[in-house]
């Protein structure tokens, strides 16, 4: 499943993708004929080149994630850019966006390897893990999910942050989001300064 990334949008960077993938993990995740999709939270170790994830049983999706290939789709922040914001005119409107395409094979986990995933997720996101259930209750509930693992063998990204305007719309977009700010008009006008464009060029 390629993702189309003209060259001004790519990244070289392997780090930026990682970030993207850790500060959003509710990601898209797609494999097996139809195909099959489910939206789910997957936590990328330590290396950067694993995700752990679950899915119900009772999700047909599980039946491809063992010894199968999946694509898993991360979305970073958005926005829409409107072309009054440009100093060229006329001119077109778009979209700003992140995105991070990771794909590789797949496995299922062992019941020793789905408990750590589970607590590893309760201490991600609750800061406490496994040991504040009663005894047995969490491992009772693996009777119900698959957890798997997908081993990152690709890994596309692609940063649509207006590189391909001047240094002046470039700084001219960052200010009117900025202006309209919404949350994602915000964090799209961050990741837009953070890599910059001041000296006119885009650092990957």
């Amino acid at each position: 499943m390629p993702l189309y990334v003209p060259p001004h949008f790519r990244s070289a960077d392997p780090a930026l993708a990682e970030r993207l993938m850790r500060e959003y993990e509710f990601a898209t995740l797609v494999c097996g004929d139809g195909p099959w999709i489910t939206h789910l939270p997957l936590v990328l170790d330590a290396d950067g080149r694993r995700l752990r994830g679950h899915v119900a049983k009772a999700n047909g999706q599980a039946s491809f994630l063992d010894g199968g290939r999946a694509t898993a789709v991360f979305n970073g922040p958005h926005a829409y850019v409107s072309p009054t914001w440009y100093e060229e005119s006329p001119a077109v409107p778009t979209w700003n966006y992140a995105v991070v395409h990771a794909t590789g094979p797949t496995r299922l986990l062992d019941t020793d390897e789905s408990f750590a995933h589970l607590d590893e997720v309760l201490r991600r996101y609750e800061g406490v893990g496994a040991e504040t259930y009663p005894d047995g209750w969490l491992r009772d509930k693996l009777g119900g999910i698959f957890a798997f693992e997908l081993e990152i063998e690709e890994c596309a990204a692609k940063f649509k942050m207006s590189q391909n305007k001047s240094t002046t719309d470039h700084q001219r977009v960052v200010r009117m989001l900025k202006e309209r700010s919404t949350t994602d008009d915000l964090a799209v006008a961050a990741w837009m300064e953070e890599r910059g464009k001041e000296d006119g060029t885009w650092r990957t």
